[in-house]
């Protein structure tokens, strides 16, 4: 990499402290003035020159969840292929931070951690984002890629240095729009698709490269293959069904004895091995729902709740025949590693398409699935107004309650036939 003098990073940071002091004194923190006062600080430190050294400096951002970070591993997989001797730093959310850690596409990963109360107030948290910046800034990057969904990560990626700053575009109703239109240098036109395949765009649209391979990753170490293998040796020799019933949303928590019920249909039909899985605020839904279970189930239910790491468990997905289960990053796992998956949506039906698309854009990737709606989204939540996330508006299982175990169970008899037949593209039933 480029070498980079202490004075140069103190330049920087001096004209960052010297704004925002200036801005907090007047109360008026504006994104245009704020650029065009940086952008002159950056090209007197030779920030926004190009690099004399042969290999690249990438940068790779993502910001949100694990389950969305999976839908970026195909994409950090091909700009490893098309950069082969690029140094490619990758900054992380913390709870992408374990499964981040096995990537082999990359050099280094590094963590953000940025805590605050508004994410997208940028006079708020400048003083953390700064701290993350000193780390970036020594690494002079060229370009910068940011999978991100905040406006402090649009911040991050601008000050980090980065002399070509790639996002996608935001609707205009977003919060982060300014932030995104106005530190960026490069946006790539919002597209309706998968959001596996939006990022994909991100080569196709920027670099004209064709896409050599769009499979997603989950990677784990031998090690967890082997922790997880260990919990199934005294099991007899079954197919082997994942079970998750938890989600950072609960919105998307399916009440844990209606899968009781769904489990006894599939156990009244066949002989199969269920697997629990889960973190630890997930203990009280396994609670309820072995409770909800007959007593004479048949089968065997395997709790293993509170007892994996994110790795294991998605070690543990790749020996399963099928998940069910909530909307969450370990189903995103579960079609990472080829598991056909069954889940309950909280999004209504007959919502708006600007909603239904989000559920369409985060859907299982390239897997047999079925996805199952209530029919209509309940009163409350059938507002006019368009919603920037999942359709359903509360902060607690609601919607989703209305899919009945009979419903679920219909997805299951079509998840076997859709597995049978090799179809990948999602099926959406009510």
């Amino acid at each position: 990499m480029s070498d980079v003098t202490q004075a140069d990073m103190e330049l920087v940071t001096n004209a960052l402290t010297d704004f925002f002091n200036h801005a907090s004194q007047i109360k008026n923190f504006n994104l245009a003035d704020f650029k065009n006062f940086m952008e002159k600080i950056f090209k007197q430190a030779g920030y926004r020159e190009l690099s004399d050294d042969v290999r690249n400096n990438i940068l790779i951002m993502h910001d949100y969840a694990v389950g969305d970070f999976i839908l970026i591993t195909g994409v950090i997989r091909e700009i490893r292929r098309l950069y082969p001797y690029a140094h490619i730093t990758l900054m992380v959310h913390p709870r992408s931070l374990s499964m981040a850690e096995c990537c082999p596409y990359v050099d280094e990963v590094i963590l953000y951690d940025a805590k605050y109360t508004d994410r997208n107030n940028i006079a708020q948290f400048y003083q953390p984002a700064v701290e993350s910046a000193r780390e970036l800034l020594t690494r002079r990057i060229d370009v910068c890629y940011a999978f991100t969904n905040y406006a402090d990560s649009a911040f991050l990626m601008y000050i980090s240095g980065a002399k070509t700053r790639i996002v996608r575009q935001f609707p205009k109703s977003s919060d982060v729009y300014d932030a995104y239109a106005q530190f960026s240098n490069i946006v790539i036109p919002l597209s309706f698709v998968h959001n596996a395949d939006c990022f994909m765009f991100f080569v196709e649209c920027i670099l004209h490269a064709r896409v050599f391979n769009r499979e997603l990753e989950a990677w784990f170490t031998p090690y967890d293959l082997n922790v997880a293998k260990k919990f199934l040796t005294l099991t007899p020799p079954l197919p082997l069904y994942a079970l998750c019933m938890g989600s950072t949303s609960l919105r998307r928590h399916y009440p844990p004895e209606k899968y009781a019920a769904l489990v006894e249909m599939i156990l009244a039909e066949e002989n199969v091995n269920f697997v629990i899985l889960g973190g630890r605020d997930d203990l009280k839904s396994a609670k309820i729902f072995k409770k909800a279970l007959p007593k004479n189930y048949g089968g065997s239910i395997i709790d293993l709740t509170d007892k994996l790491t994110y790795r294991q468990s998605a070690a543990l997905l790749s020996l399963c025949d099928v998940y069910i289960g909530n909307d969450t990053g370990v189903m995103h796992a579960a079609a990472a590693v080829k598991c056909p998956v069954l889940t309950p949506n909280c999004c209504g039906a007959d919502l708006p398409h600007q909603e239904l698309r989000i559920v369409q854009g985060c859907s299982p990737y390239r897997v047999p699935s079925v996805i199952v709606q209530p029919a209509r989204a309940l009163p409350e939540c059938d507002a006019e107004k368009p919603y920037d996330t999942f359709g359903c508006r509360a902060k607690v299982p609601h919607c989703i309650t209305q899919i009945e175990p009979q419903t679920l169970f219909k997805g299951y008899q079509l998840l076997k036939e859709r597995f049978t037949q090799n179809l990948m593209e999602p099926l959406y039933i009510y």
